[in-house]
C-alpha cells in the first residue's frame, strides 16, 4: 500500500514538470526554399566569354535547422550527362553573415557578408557580398512560394556588373 501511494505520488509531481522540447521554427527569410524546383542554370562560358550556356536543372532544398539549408542539384548536360552538386547554406542573421559549403570529397567554404535582407508576404530577397582580388562576387536570392532565383554577379571597382549565373526555378512539389 505504501509503495502504491509513492508511484502515486511521484507520477502527479513527475508529470508537472514535464516539458515539451521543440526546435525553433526556421528563420522567416528561408521559409520558402524548401522544395523540389525545376528549371534552369544560365552561367557565362568563360572559355568564350560573350558565350551564355543555359543547362536544365532540378534542385532540392531542405532545411537543416532554423538557418541552414541543404541543396541537391541535378543538371541535365547533354545527351546521357547528369551532373550532380551539393551544397549548404549556414546562415547567422544576427551577425550578418553566410557560409556557403559546396562539395562533398573536396569540400570549399565561402563566406559572404548579408548585405541586406528584407521578407513580405510575396516573397523574401536576401543579398550577399564577398570581396575578392578588387572586385564583390554579389550573390542575390529570391525566393516565393512559387519561384526561386540565385543570381551571381561580379562587380568591379568602378562599379560595373559582369554576369556570371543564375537559377530560375519554379515550385514542382506544390
Amino acid at each position: 500500500m505504501l509503495r502504491r501511494s509513492f508511484l502515486c505520488l511521484l507520477a502527479t509531481t513527475a508529470a508537472t514538470d514535464v516539458f515539451a522540447l521543440y526546435d525553433p521554427p526556421p528563420q522567416e527569410l528561408l521559409r520558402f526554399i524548401p522544395g523540389t524546383w525545376s528549371g534552369t542554370l544560365t552561367y557565362r562560358d568563360w572559355s568564350k566569354p560573350d558565350r551564355l550556356v543555359k543547362l536544365p536543372c532540378r534542385v532540392n532544398a531542405s532545411l537543416m535547422g532554423p538557418m541552414s539549408v541543404s541543396l541537391s542539384f541535378l543538371f541535365d548536360d547533354g545527351p546521357s550527362k547528369q551532373v550532380y552538386s551539393y551544397d549548404r547554406w549556414l546562415f547567422d542573421f544576427a551577425k550578418r553573415e553566410m557560409v556557403w559549403v559546396s562539395g562533398t570529397d573536396k569540400e570549399e567554404r565561402s563566406a559572404y557578408v548579408i548585405a541586406s535582407a528584407s521578407r513580405t508576404d510575396a516573397g523574401n530577397s536576401i543579398t550577399l557580398t564577398q570581396p575578392a582580388n578588387g572586385k564583390v562576387h554579389r550573390q542575390q536570392l529570391v525566393s516565393s512560394q512559387q519561384a526561386l532565383q540565385l543570381t551571381k554577379v561580379d562587380v568591379s571597382g568602378d562599379g560595373q556588373e559582369i554576369f556570371r549565373n543564375a537559377y530560375e526555378l519554379r515550385r514542382v512539389d506544390a
